[in-house]
């Protein structure tokens, strides 16, 4: 995902707008898939599809939200901003992943006493 920035979509025609539109939606549709739902699958199905659908959705407000953060950025002077975009992404997209991990942690230390394995009684 931090590599998307870099792709510049007002240098495009429509077939390759699209088609990175469709490549980010599969990708999120995936990423959002695997990460959400437990191992519940239509869950994970679902969401997917909803991320992916969403992603199509507002794809080109997008584009116009990244155009609009590059000539910003330009406008103060930032050399490579689609660089520095890109770094940015990069890291968000870490951080949801170190924060979706350490959910995941916290949900597993909370577990009930009863949920733990029960030890038989010659491991004594």
């Amino acid at each position: 995902m931090g590599a998307l920035p870099l792709i510049d979509a007002a240098k495009l025609d429509d077939r390759q707008l699209r088609a990175v539109h469709v490549a980010t939606a599969v990708f999120t549709g995936l990423y959002i898939g695997i990460t959400v739902g437990g191992k519940r699958l239509p869950l994970q199905a679902l969401a997917g599809l909803a991320a992916a659908a969403a992603t199509l959705r507002f794809a080109e407000v997008g584009d116009v939200i990244d155009a609009r953060l590059e000539d910003r950025l330009r406008r103060v002077g930032t050399r490579h901003p689609r660089r520095w975009m890109a770094a940015g992404t990069a890291a968000l997209t870490f951080l949801g992943y170190l924060s979706d991990r350490a959910a995941a942690r916290r949900k597993q230390s909370m577990a009930t006493p009863g949920d733990q394995p029960k030890q038989n009684a010659l491991s004594h």
